[in-house]
C-alpha cells in the first residue's frame, strides 16, 4: 500500500470525527430578551390626548335621551409627575369640551369641564386604585406611570340654549365592549348651584362607549 493511500485512510476517519463533533456540539441558547416596557403612546393616543395631558375620558353616545359627545382632559399639577385620581376632597382639575342635545326638549348646548372626581376604580380592571399594583397602572405616558380613573363625576359650567348654568356629568364604565355586553352610560343634570344638589333638575341618560387614554 502506498504511503499516500495509508495517509488518506488515516485522515478520513479523523475528518469524519471532526465533522461529527461539530454537528453534535450543543449551541448555547440565546439570552432571554427582557420584557419590553409598555409603549409611551397607543396607536391613537396622539389623536385623542392633547400634548401634556395626563389622561382623558372620551364618551360618545348612540342611544338614550339624546346625544352626548364628551372630551375630558386632566393635566398633571407638575409636568412629569403622576397626580392621584381626584376625590371629593381633592378633585382633579380638568378641561375639555362637551356637546349635547336632548330629544323632545329642544335643549342643546355645550359644557365646559372644570373638575373631576374618580369613581374609586381604575382602568383597566375597574378595581380599587392601587398605585403599588402594576395591573392597576399598566400605562406609561411620557415615561410616567399613569393612573386613569375608570369612571368619573365631572362638573363645570354649561350653556343651555344660550343661557349659562352649571352641570353634573357622570361617566360610568361597564367595561364595554371588551368585558361587558352592556354599553357604558352617562347621566347629565343642570344645576343652578353645584353645592346644593336640590337645585339640580332632570337627569338625562345616554348610552354609548367610554374611551380611556392613554391606552
Amino acid at each position: 500500500m502506498s504511503r499516500a493511500r495509508s495517509l488518506i485512510r488515516l485522515l478520513v476517519p479523523a475528518a469524519m470525527l471532526a465533522v461529527s463533533a461539530c454537528s453534535d456540539s450543543p449551541i448555547a441558547p440565546a439570552a432571554p430578551r427582557p420584557t419590553p416596557d409598555a409603549p409611551d403612546l397607543g396607536l391613537f393616543t396622539w389623536l385623542y390626548l392633547p400634548k401634556g395631558a395626563q389622561w382623558a375620558l372620551i364618551f360618545d353616545s348612540y342611544s338614550g335621551d339624546g346625544s352626548l359627545h364628551a372630551k375630558v382632559y386632566h393635566y398633571p399639577t407638575s409636568p412629569g409627575t403622576q397626580d392621584a385620581v381626584g376625590t371629593v376632597d381633592a378633585p382633579n382639575k380638568v378641561t375639555g369640551s362637551v356637546s349635547f342635545s336632548i330629544s323632545g326638549t329642544r335643549l342643546s348646548g355645550t359644557l365646559t369641564p372644570v373638575s373631576a372626581v374618580g369613581d374609586g376604580t381604575c382602568h383597566a380592571r375597574a378595581t380599587p386604585c392601587d398605585p403599588a399594583d402594576p395591573l392597576d397602572v399598566p400605562y406609561y405616558y411620557n415615561g410616567v406611570l399613569t393612573i386613569i380613573p375608570e369612571g368619573a363625576t365631572v362638573t363645570g359650567t354649561a350653556v343651555v340654549n344660550k343661557k349659562a348654568t352649571n352641570f353634573v356629568l357622570v361617566l360610568h364604565s361597564t367595561q364595554y365592549p371588551d368585558r361587558s355586553s352592556i354599553p357604558d352610560w352617562a347621566t347629565l343634570q343642570f344645576c343652578s348651584d353645584l353645592s346644593a344638589p336640590t337645585t339640580c333638575g332632570t337627569t338625562y341618560k345616554f348610552s354609548g362607549e367610554l374611551h380611556h387614554e392613554p391606552t
